[in-house]
């Protein structure tokens, strides 16, 4: 099946691209296209038109200012797998992308058009979570950052307005006595996950848990943190039983599960091996850390 015509508009700046956005309603942001082509194909998704922003060249580019690396948008999956600055810096982004799909899809697939996607089986949404990250946006009313808690609102619905590009993801850059993991249980070679978590430690002088973040990837819902299992951890020593523990904690929050990957008590059970072994790997890197 071959989708509709449609517009097409390939701008070279950004902004000429918000622009398109602002005088022609209806208009969709083309990326990467490693979800939106699929969908056009089927006809599952009807469109005026597209503006394909992957001519604009500034949101390619990755750059370490400070104590932060800033993401453009349109940086791809196989990039984050091999660039130096990203493997020293923040290694859990190319932990996570290293799980996603397969290469031909790395390869094309952009960080910022599936976040914008937002698909409840998408590993990035956690991995933001974890990272305490910030989006930024820009449309005609100017910059706005977002920070990922406020960012994704629903499966397939982010906080962005309908004339607004995500140009940016600003995530901190890994520090001492800091650990970061993310794991999960994928069903066949398209990587598509049952279940994910992600997990980030900071261990203080006395080696117990001074900060904590647990992210989870559990379909058909969107990427969640689990606070409870987070308040609990702080200020513990770090043992099998209180690793297991958070875990149970977060993974008892799960909702609901998608019935055609997997039921519920299979994703919880699944949720609270993976969370633990996420935790266990967070505290590894963050005592190496130290040393």
């Amino acid at each position: 099946m071959f989708p509709p015509e449609l517009e097409y508009h390939r701008p070279e700046k950004l902004s000429e691209a918000i622009r398109l956005l602002d005088e022609r309603p209806g208009l969709t942001v083309l990326a990467g296209g490693q979800s939106l082509i699929p969908e056009l194909k089927h006809r599952r998704r009807n469109l005026r038109g597209l503006v394909d922003i992957s001519g604009v060249r500034e949101l390619h580019r990755i750059e370490n200012i400070d104590d932060k690396i800033r993401l453009g948008s349109l940086v791809t999956y196989a990039t984050l797998e091999d660039d130096e600055t990203i493997a020293s810096k923040q290694p859990i982004l190319r932990e996570a992308a290293s799980q996603i799909a397969d290469p031909l899809v790395r390869n094309r697939g952009t960080i910022g058009g599936g976040l914008c996607w937002a698909d409840p089986l998408y590993d990035m949404p956690a991995v933001m979570h974890v990272l305490n990250s910030s989006l930024i946006v820009v449309g005609k009313g100017g910059e706005r950052r977002i920070g990922a808690d406020s960012f994704f609102v629903n499966p397939f619905k982010t906080a962005l307005k309908p004339d607004e590009i995500l140009t940016e993801v600003e995530v901190p850059l890994k520090g001492k006595s800091e650990g970061y993991a993310y794991h999960k249980l994928r069903k066949g070679s398209g990587g598509y996950s049952i279940a994910g978590a992600g997990s980030y430690l900071e261990l203080g002088e006395d080696r117990k848990v001074s900060n904590c973040r647990i992210a989870i990837t559990a379909p058909p819902s969107k990427a969640y943190r689990s606070t409870e299992a987070e308040q609990w951890l702080i200020q513990k020593t770090v043992s099998p039983y209180a690793l297991e523990h958070a875990a149970k904690l977060a993974a008892d929050k799960l909702g609901s599960t998608d019935p055609y990957r997997a039921s519920w008590s299979y994703t919880h059970s699944v949720l609270v091996k993976l969370i633990a072994i996420s935790l266990k790997t967070a505290y590894l890197n963050a005592s190496e850390a130290e040393d």
